[in-house]
This record gives structure tokens, C-alpha cells and sequence, in this order.
């Protein structure tokens, strides 16, 4: 089992593990993959590491480009523990964090995935109940996984005040920003909107 390498010294409170301990773990993970398993990083982000509560900027350099045992990426465990525990500096992503995210993308894409959406939505940034303005920007200047985004002018706007007759925009508008990410299906947002939320409700986004 590969926590059998980790250095648990009897002075230190919360042991964690070295850099080159986190090397080993990424080249040859657990007893049973070729990364961390479930309880292996449960156990990382209970006990952090010797100076700080979760990952440094270069452990997370490590993990993007090593990624899990099946993806170059963070699996869908590993991102809910991300949400719930944060970074080392914030409760949630810190700007290198959604640096890399964007550059690298979720475990099935290029960029967020339906369930790294959800959680995104429901635990917002760490400045805002949303997207930080750096986020924001990054997102604009990435895009999706498959188009170019939407303008920051655009997005400023359905941010403040959503749609001139609808509280937001449908599902269907959603994909078609996705998927085309143009003016025309901003358009088509700004429009008809959504029926029923402010925002993305729950159930619009359960379809993705």
C-alpha cells in the first residue's frame, strides 16, 4: 500500500508527505491504481501537509500533469474534496488553482464537466457566491472545451441583470452556448431566458 511510504513523524502533528514522497505516489499510486484512490487523498486532505491544510502551488503542478489513474486529470471524488476542503490559501480554488484548471480541464474534457459545474454553482468562488473575477476572466479568455465563450461585455451583463423578459436562460440555451458559444445562441438567451431560476437551477443543469 503506498501510505506505507509516507513519513508519519511522532513530533509532527500532522505529517504529510514529502515532495519526493509525492512523486513516488503520482508515478506509482496505491495498492490498488496508479494514482491516489479514494481514501489515500481523504487522508491527504484531512492531514495537509507540514506547513499548510492542502496542496501547494508545485503538488498541484504535480498532479495535473501526472493525473489520476485513469485521466490526466482530477477524478470526480477527487474534485468534490477540492470543493469541500479548498485550496491551502482559500476555502476554494486559488487563482493558480483556476489557472490550471482551465488550462488543463476536468477529467472527461477540456474544461468543466456537468458535475464540476454543479459543485462550482452550489459553492461559488472564494470572494463571491460565483465566479471570482479572475476566474471570470480566465473562463472568457479559454472558452468551453469546444468554442470560443461568450464576450466579458455579455457575460457582465446576464451576470447583473439576466434577461430582458426571463429571469435567466433554458437548458437548451446553455447547450448551445456549449456547444457553439456564438452571438447567435446568446441571443437566443437573452431572449427567452429560463422560466423559473435567477440562475442555472439544479434541475436545468441535470440534463448535461
Amino acid at each position: 500500500m503506498i501510505l506505507a511510504t509516507l513519513h508519519h513523524d511522532s513530533s509532527n502533528p500532522t505529517p504529510w508527505i514529502s515532495y519526493y514522497d509525492m512523486v513516488l505516489i503520482l508515478r506509482h499510486g496505491s495498492h490498488t491504481t496508479t494514482w491516489f484512490s479514494y481514501y489515500d487523498m481523504v487522508l491527504i486532505l484531512r492531514h495537509g501537509s507540514h506547513t499548510t491544510t492542502w496542496f501547494s502551488y508545485y503538488d498541484m503542478v504535480l498532479i495535473l500533469r501526472h493525473g489520476s489513474h485513469t485521466t490526466t486529470w482530477f477524478s470526480y471524488y477527487d474534485m468534490v474534496l477540492i470543493l469541500r476542503h479548498g485550496s491551502h490559501t482559500t476555502p476554494w480554488f486559488s487563482y493558480y488553482a483556476m489557472d490550471l484548471i482551465l488550462r488543463h480541464g476536468s477529467h472527461t474534457t477540456t474544461w468543466f464537466s456537468y458535475y464540476d459545474m454543479v459543485l462550482i454553482l452550489r459553492h461559488g468562488s472564494h470572494t463571491t457566491t460565483w465566479f471570482s473575477y479572475y476566474a471570470m476572466d480566465l473562463i472568457l479568455r479559454h472558452g468551453s472545451h469546444t468554442t470560443p465563450w461568450i464576450s466579458y461585455y455579455d457575460m457582465v451583463l446576464i451576470l447583473r441583470h439576466g434577461s430582458h423578459t426571463t429571469p435567466w436562460f433554458s437548458y437548451y440555451a446553455m447547450v448551445l452556448i456549449l456547444r457553439h458559444g456564438s452571438h447567435y445562441a446568446m441571443d437566443l438567451i437573452l431572449r427567452h431566458g429560463s422560466h423559473t431560476t435567477t440562475w442555472i437551477s439544479y434541475y436545468d443543469m441535470v440534463p448535461f
